[in-house]
């Protein structure tokens, strides 16, 4: 008589774990919530792959509103690590298919900045549609946003110390040789003993606001050049400080969130708790032109950091406003705030090394399955995935272009002659309207190019496999002949 109720009982226990699931693994470990192989696929299935399903219903909906939001705008600063969340944000809207601003001509990202946020410098949105997302260098403009964002959008900008800052934008824009200055020992002490004496050099004037050398973070968020005047060396100090205050409480009303780049991690944390996004929307690889975005603290005397302070007293006052405003929203954070953080900066290392090399999938290579956790359902590194993260920023643009030409219906542009030659091209020709022009093919890897017009139903599977398994093979090539002639000419130096 036993042994039924045996048989009975078992039974039960494999229906239990038939509906419930078990815990899959990736080799991070951390609270894993309840998931079928991966994550629910059933539930899934009819979702593009990189999509953010998110349920009302699921534990790691513990965010601001309850509900996905979808339309952000980050007027871009510079020498900030904005290409990187830029990147981030242009993932987000492709694999979202969210309408982003695109600048007249595409292939000038910067083509709006400084004041130019008006329709003759970007191209409309598809018809009966507005724009979702924003993510270009342009002064920020409190009157003119409005009237190209809907009401529901997101404000969001990213800050960092006016030292390191001067500093990035100093080796990045050459401010060395601009100012005349090349013969100095240390430039920066010299410009800083007396910066009124060689800011006249910058390139002002009718340049505005070009010259990233005082209050630059401030002005580029739409504080007026003219206004240094009244807030520099020797000013009136309650004017300047009402100035100041009155600039900063602006900033604040109108931002939903100011991300700090010294905290960049930290940040992308309270933006997903903020957009109700999930873990794979804000992974990222850091951009080529990011050389140390966190900068080594300059070394100048007291007295230089002062001068400093007070010629660049505004940026001082914002981050500083803002530094405070980002700890207290961090200290306010619940669901382990700071576990999630250490278990994105682990999850973002890892992908990374999962996705050097986006062709190992086509020798075999398994996909990556990330587990559920209490901050975010699981999903699938793929190849897919891969290309989409080492994608840069411009070769964003350049698709984004393309699928707001096929929206308007534009014209293929057809400045090439001949017969291709590149398998690619060969195969997305009769689908793009860009790809011919010179400038737009080289925006973009092989394979990013040949993912996009598969991903979006212009080529077959078949017709994808076969040329992306001729361009790994092609590349593999390559580097194999690259390490070759660098043996070589390592072994002819030990001769």
């Amino acid at each position: 008589m036993r042994q039924p109720y045996v048989y009975f009982i078992f039974l039960l226990v494999m229906l239990g774990l038939l509906f419930v699931g078990t815990p899959h693994f990736s080799r991070l470990h951390t609270d894993v919530i309840n998931s079928k192989t991966p994550l629910a696929r059933s539930m899934w299935k009819n979702v593009p792959r990189m999509s953010s399903v998110v349920e009302p219903s699921l534990p790691w909906l513990e965010c601001e509103g309850g509900r996905e939001r979808k339309r952000l705008a980050y007027p871009k600063n510079h020498k900030v690590g904005g290409t990187t969340f830029s990147s981030i944000l242009s993932r987000y809207a492709y694999t979202k298919r969210l309408n982003v601003v695109i600048p007249k001509p595409w292939t000038t990202a910067s083509r709006m900045y400084p004041y130019r946020l008006y329709p003759k410098y970007y191209m409309p949105p598809p018809p009966n549609q507005t724009f979702d997302i924003f993510l270009h260098h342009v002064v920020y403009n409190r009157k003119r946003f409005p009237q190209i964002m809907p009401k529901d959008t997101a404000y969001v900008t990213i800050i960092r110390k006016p030292l390191n800052h001067l500093k990035s934008a100093w080796s990045f824009y050459h401010y060395k040789k601009r100012l005349r200055l090349s013969k100095s020992k240390n430039p920066i002490a010299t410009f800083l003993a007396d910066p009124a004496k060689y800011d006249h050099n910058c390139g002002h004037g009718i340049h505005l606001p070009v010259c990233f050398t005082q209050n630059s973070i401030s002005v580029d968020l739409g504080f007026p050049p003219s206004d240094n005047k009244k807030v520099t060396l020797g000013s009136d100090p309650d004017r300047r400080e009402e100035i100041t205050q009155k600039f900063v409480q602006t900033i604040d009303q109108d931002f939903d969130l100011v991300m700090l780049a010294e905290y960049y991690d930290e940040s992308l944390v309270l933006l997903k708790r903020l957009m109700c996004w999930t873990m794979q929307d804000i992974v990222y690889f850091k951009s080529s032109n990011v050389r140390n975005r966190h900068g080594e603290e300059i070394q100048l005397p007291s007295e230089l950091r002062q001068t400093h302070k007070d010629w660049s007293y505004v940026d001082y006052a914002l981050y500083d406003h803002f530094n405070r405003s980002l700890w207290r929203r961090i200290n306010s954070s619940g669901n382990d705030y700071w576990g999630e953080v250490k278990y994105f900066k682990e999850l973002n290392k890892e992908i990374l090394h999962h996705c050097q090399d986006p062709c190992s999938f086509h020798k075999g290579k398994p996909p990556f399955e990330v587990n559920s956790t209490r901050w975010g359902p699981g999903f699938t590194v793929d190849s897919d995935m891969c290309l989409l993260l080492r994608r840069d920023f411009s070769c964003h643009m350049f698709i984004q272009a393309e699928r707001v030409g096929k929206s308007l219906r534009l014209p293929q542009q057809k400045h090439r002659r001949g017969k291709p030659t590149n398998p690619v091209m060969a195969v997305v020709t009769p689908y793009c309207i860009y790809c011919a022009l010179r400038k737009g093919l080289r925006k973009c890897e092989n394979l990013d190019t040949l993912s996009h017009f598969y991903r979006d139903g212009y080529i077959s599977e078949e017709v994808y496999q076969e040329t992306s398994q001729q361009l790994c093979g092609n590349h593999q090539t390559k580097v194999g002949n690259r390490r070759r002639r660098k043996k070589r000419r390592s072994y002819r130096k030990k001769m």
